[in-house]
């Protein structure tokens, strides 16, 4: 039997949030919602200290990336 299963890994510690069975992307981000997780876009945090630990570290955009120095 094949089954889908989706998870959720927070982007700040790492650690795995929650596991289900045969569910949309849509329906497991309302469950983390709902179970006080925080979701911003395609990244997902356990609380807020790990939303807060991942925007002190996440490296910043390069401008120009193209441009040679």
């Amino acid at each position: 039997m094949i089954e889908n299963t989706k998870g959720a890994i927070c982007d700040g510690c790492g650690c795995g949030i929650d596991y289900y069975q045969d569910i949309t992307t849509k329906r497991l981000n309302e469950i983390l919602i709902e179970e006080g997780c925080i979701v911003k876009g395609r990244k997902h945090f356990c609380n807020q200290n790990c939303y807060e630990l991942y925007q002190k570290t996440k490296p910043k955009k390069e401008k120009n990336r193209n441009e040679r120095h």
